[in-house]
């Protein structure tokens, strides 16, 4: 279920992700990734892409932090070549990470990697941010819980399932099998239009 809560003065987007895992072509992440906490942490709007900080378990023990990319319209966890090599994902190690208080952990079989590139090109498939970044969230990995988007207070919010405080209307919607999407239905002057719903992507 995907809410949607509108404010005169402000917009905040509560996306239920749990519907989301399965993406076309890719892998279904249900029942693969272990969760638990709470985070309200800020969010770096990069055009219109979401970056966001994060930290993941090196072999150690210790914490490495990075900056990672929100995208709904994949499933696995993407990380650069050389943070997947430190954090021995290759060799078997789970991924374990931490966003504020909120912590998750995964099979490394799940996780995906992409070869290093220079800033400012194309860091990961379609995206380009202006800056560095380490990995991209997205879809799959974030199904044990609750996100919320905040727009115009630039804050992420990751919680338990049905935690957060709703608002709006509930709307409903579908998952497109051949994509793996979230689509819902839109009416405009008197016919109706079927809309992606895909924080992340860089283009509408």
């Amino acid at each position: 279920m995907i809410e949607k809560s509108l404010r005169l003065a402000a917009a905040c987007l509560t996306v239920s992700l749990a519907a989301c895992a399965m993406i076309a072509g890719v892998v279904d992440m249900d029942g693969r990734v272990a969760a638990e906490g709470s985070a309200n942490v800020p969010m770096i709007l990069d055009g219109d892409q979401i970056l966001f900080e994060f930290e993941a378990q090196k072999p150690n023990g210790s914490w490495r932090s990075g900056l990672a990319l929100l995208n709904m319209g994949q499933s696995p966890p993407v990380l650069k070549q050389s943070l997947y090599d430190e954090l021995a994902i290759g060799a078997g190690r789970p991924l374990r990470l931490r966003i504020g208080g909120r912590s998750m952990a995964m099979a490394a079989g799940w996780v995906r990697s992409e070869p290093e590139r220079t800033s400012g090109e194309r860091q990961f498939g379609s995206f380009f941010p202006s800056r560095r970044v380490d990995m991209v969230l997205q879809s799959g990995a974030l199904a044990k819980g609750e996100l919320i988007i905040d727009y115009p207070g630039h804050r992420l919010a990751f919680t338990e399932p049905g935690a957060a405080s709703r608002e709006g209307v509930a709307v409903p919607l579908r998952i497109d099998r051949r994509t793996g999407l979230a689509v819902v239905d839109a009416t405009i002057d008197g016919a109706s239009h079927a809309f992606v719903i895909d924080a992340g992507s860089p283009y509408s």
